[in-house]
């Protein structure tokens, strides 16, 4: 379920949502031979807040979120498993995130740039299993993303080329039962050059 409140003028749009899902993670638990039946589920409520605002030469782009289970949305989370491999319960997972993006509003040269951030909460202690992307509770994990992309695209009539940088760094260490990174944080880093262009018609 998925509820927004938005304010739009022509040149602002904010608003704020609140969504909430809910999963059965498993049908039965047991072997073959014993199988049961079960019933247990795993729920998330996520708060998300966003603004546009559209100025005479530039506009700016902001969203904040606050989310439980987030791999819906392609992003790091899930839910971890509590108990026993007989009698499980789940908790989803908390991630963190906030983003920006400035760009010009000339109609030829439109120079622009992205910054975000991803921090992964994990969730309550002493769990025996993790399910999710980027998350676990043993080994090596990740506990933040940071992205910070230029670009510059140039527009003549419908045809449009942009070419974009893009450095990604991630922050890695050793996982604890919480779904959380413990202890030192390591850095890993990367540079991706792209090249878009698009054609509309």
């Amino acid at each position: 379920m998925h509820a927004q409140l938005q304010l739009k003028t022509a040149n602002v749009v904010a608003g704020v949502a609140v969504d909430y899902k809910t999963l059965r993670p498993r049908l039965s638990i047991g072997t073959n031979t014993a199988l049961k039946k079960v019933n247990e589920k795993v729920s998330g409520v996520s708060l998300m807040a966003y603004l546009k605002l559209v100025g005479k030469k530039v506009t700016f782009k902001a969203e904040g979120l606050l989310g439980q289970n987030m791999t819906d949305q392609v992003m790091l989370g899930g839910y971890l498993a509590y108990g026993t491999a007989s009698t499980e319960t789940y908790k989803a997972t908390k991630t963190n995130s906030v983003w920006f993006e400035w760009m010009s509003n000339s109609k030829t040269v439109v120079p622009a740039i992205f910054v975000g951030y991803t921090k992964n909460a994990g969730a309550d202690a002493g769990a025996i299993a993790a399910y999710g992307r980027g998350i676990g509770i043993s080994g090596r994990g990740i506990d933040n993303l940071f992205r910070i992309s230029p670009r510059i695209d140039f527009l003549a009539g419908k045809f449009k080329i942009t070419p974009e940088v893009e450095y990604t760094s991630a922050g890695w260490g050793t996982l604890g039962n919480n779904g959380r990174v413990t202890g030192t944080i390591g850095k890993t880093s990367n540079v991706r050059f792209l090249l878009l262009t698009q054609f509309s018609f």
